[in-house]
């Protein structure tokens, strides 16, 4: 151990602990320039030298004069630790900051560095068995944070807000609870923040399935909670003309702020009229107008206004909400069905649209009849729709004829075993010979099912010469070995591989499937 009076420590201090033949190979190091100083503080020094083996040494002195290398030097303190010494007492750093230490930057970290960081760490076995020790035994650190902390830090760290669908919605419920000085500041605080928001590129995948709305469309909509809870929380503070005044500039360049402008409008007299104005000539006027008479006009005025534009299922779905937020049900239903056939007639429910769905769950539930099964069971084209359907009367006389209007073979396949028809299902099985399909009828088809799998093998492989087709082929091999009988399976395969042996890696993926024949002998 060494003895300092200082730290870091004088020349004077260390020089006595090192020969001069060390201090000279130490200041050898130093010319060079392969040391790096990681850390210089008030209890620590660090650094890493690069050795005469092309390895990289780590070597440290602390304050209470304790000291280490990782080099294989029998005698300690080594060179390395002199250089350290040296480069430190030579280390000029007056027009510099004070370097920060370990508990200063750990102290410093933002949530998803840390994260990131630890998640590096993790792939030193070490650390990574230290880790899962503490967290079997402590709470994890992110539940230390709000919805609203981890919100804001995804932002500043430009993460992919593609995927913060429910964080979202979290961190927006505890902000609605918040004093109305807090949630106005740290509204408009998120606002700035989204603004300039970008995701990270260099981590950013276009063609993730992962996330439920694209990030500009998210920013779009966020922008617009945030609004209108910073323009909530104004109005309870009293300062509705001035917040009035601030959000319409924001207004000029983001459509967003139309929620938070159309709240505060309405505590003013004269709002319907002022915000009236300001929208006049947007290319979004018809939808803010909507917006206005729904929220400053009458029952009688909106109704009026959405019976003009009936062109889609969305505008014929929103008169009937209005209808049924009236507590005027019966004339809901009586237009959701107009609305329903009518599209139905047209264009023979060729996709799901949401709205239109909508109308028909709606007549599901109070007017139920075939017809509106039938339709629903078009669009869900599942089991518990077809058993739905098949409660009604109707449905006996209709069944072949709904069955071949169902595209999705799977949900097919799942109607004709409901149905234990096995004359459909071996046609099924004809008209589409998908493996897949057919292992999850071997029990009720094991003929059919087995010499499907071996047709489809025979053929993959005469077709196409890859990886991923010999490993899909063993895989269906052993399903055809379950349902055939021994003394016919083994020399089919022995005979499939001796006529791919030039193959290896055919070979390689059927190696286990040879290897439990033989086990069986």
């Amino acid at each position: 151990m060494f003895k300092f009076s200082t730290f870091p420590p004088r020349y004077s201090d260390f020089c006595q602990a090192f020969s001069d033949k060390t201090l000279q190979k130490a200041r050898a190091i130093l010319h060079k320039g392969d040391l790096e100083l990681i850390e210089l503080s008030r209890h620590t020094i660090m650094g890493n030298v690069m050795g005469s083996e092309g390895k990289y040494y780590t070597m440290s002195v602390e304050s209470n004069g304790r000291f280490s290398c990782t080099c294989p030097a029998e005698v300690q303190p080594c060179k390395h630790v002199a250089a350290l010494l040296l480069v430190v007492e030579g280390y000029d750093d007056g027009d510099q900051e004070p370097e920060l230490s370990l508990e200063d930057h750990v102290a410093n970290l933002d949530l998803s560095t840390a994260q990131e960081l630890l998640l590096e760490l993790a792939e030193i076995p070490k650390v990574r068995r230290l880790l899962m020790k503490y967290f079997r035994h402590a709470e994890p650190v992110v539940k230390r944070y709000t919805a609203l902390d981890r919100l804001q830090e995804a932002v500043r760290a430009e993460q992919n807000i593609e995927l913060l669908g429910s964080l979202g919605e979290e961190a927006f419920a505890e902000l609605s609870a918040l004093p109305p000085e807090k949630r106005a500041g740290w509204a408009w605080d998120m606002v700035l923040r989204l603004k300039t928001y970008e995701p990270d590129w260099e981590t950013y995948d276009a063609y993730s399935e992962a996330g439920d709305a694209h990030w500009e469309d998210r920013v779009g909509d966020w922008t617009e909670i945030l609004l209108t809870h910073w323009a909530e929380a104004q109005v309870e503070l009293g300062q509705t003309e001035k917040a009035l005044e601030q959000l319409e500039d924001f207004f000029e360049n983001n459509a967003a702020a139309f929620g938070g402008l159309l709240h505060l409008a309405a505590q003013l007299p004269n709002g319907r009229a002022w915000i009236t104005k300001r929208v006049q000539g947007s290319y979004r006027e018809d939808e803010y107008m909507k917006a206005i008479i729904k929220r400053m006009g009458t029952p009688e005025e909106f109704e009026a206004l959405l019976r003009q534009n009936l062109s889609s299922p969305y505008n014929h779905h929103e008169l009937v909400e209005f209808l049924v937020e009236q507590n005027r049900l019966p004339e809901a239903l009586d237009h959701a069905e107009t609305s329903v056939r009518e599209h139905v007639r047209r264009h023979q429910i060729q996709h799901l649209d949401p709205h239109l769905q909508a109308m028909l769950e709606l007549l599901h539930h109070h007017r139920p009849a075939f017809e509106w099964e039938k339709a629903l069971f078009f669009y869900q084209q599942n089991l518990d729709a077809y058993r739905a359907l098949a409660r009604w009367p109707e449905f006996t006389e209709e069944r072949d004829a709904l069955l071949k209007k169902v595209w999705n073979i799977s949900a097919k396949l799942d109607m004709l075993q409901w149905d234990q028809d096995l004359a459909g299902l071996k046609a099924l099985l004809k008209s589409h010979p998908n493996p897949e399909h057919a292992v999850r009828l071997k029990h009720l088809l094991p003929l059919e099912v087995k010499t499907l799998l071996k047709r489809h093998i025979e053929k993959s492989l005469e077709e196409t010469s890859s990886r991923s087709i010999y490993q899909a082929a063993a895989l269906w091999a052993r399903e055809y070995q379950d349902l055939e009988a021994p003394e016919i399976f083994k020399p089919w395969l022995l005979a499939l591989l001796d006529r791919y042996r030039k193959r290896p890696a055919l070979q390689d993926e059927f190696k286990s499937l040879k290897a439990r024949l033989q086990e069986q002998g």
